[in-house]
C-alpha cells in the first residue's frame, strides 16, 4: 500500500505542479525540479515502472473473504477459488440470512 500511495503522490505532483507542496511544511524539494527537467522519464517511472513493482509485490495468490474481521474463506487454505455455494454457506455459518419480502 505504501508503493500505491507514493505512486498517487507522484501522479498528483505531476498534475498539480509545485502547488501541491504548499500543503506541506517544507518547500518544493529538489527532486521536483529534476522531474520538471525530464518529464518523459518521470512519466515512464510513475506509470510503467511503479505499477509493475506494485503488482509484483501484490502477487500472492491470496483471496480471502473476511466478515467482521473473521476469515470465512481463504484460497490459501483451500487451494482454490470459492464458488457461490462456498460464499453463501460461509455467510450462513456466520449468522447472515437471506432477506425475503
Amino acid at each position: 500500500q505504501l508503493l500505491t500511495l507514493i505512486q498517487l503522490f507522484l501522479m498528483a505532483t505531476f498534475l498539480m505542479g509545485e502547488s501541491i507542496f504548499s500543503f506541506l511544511p517544507f518547500g518544493v524539494p529538489s527532486w521536483y525540479w529534476k522531474m520538471k527537467e525530464q518529464p518523459a522519464m518521470f512519466l515512464i517511472v510513475a506509470f510503467l515502472v511503479a505499477p509493475t513493482m506494485i503488482q509484483s509485490y501484490m502477487q500472492s495468490n491470496a483471496f480471502e473473504v473476511i466478515l467482521d474481521g473473521v476469515v470465512v474463506f481463504s484460497r490459501l487454505e483451500t487451494g482454490r477459488m470459492p464458488n457461490g455455494q462456498d460464499i453463501t454457506s460461509a455467510f450462513m455459518k456466520a449468522g447472515l440470512r437471506a432477506v425475503t419480502e
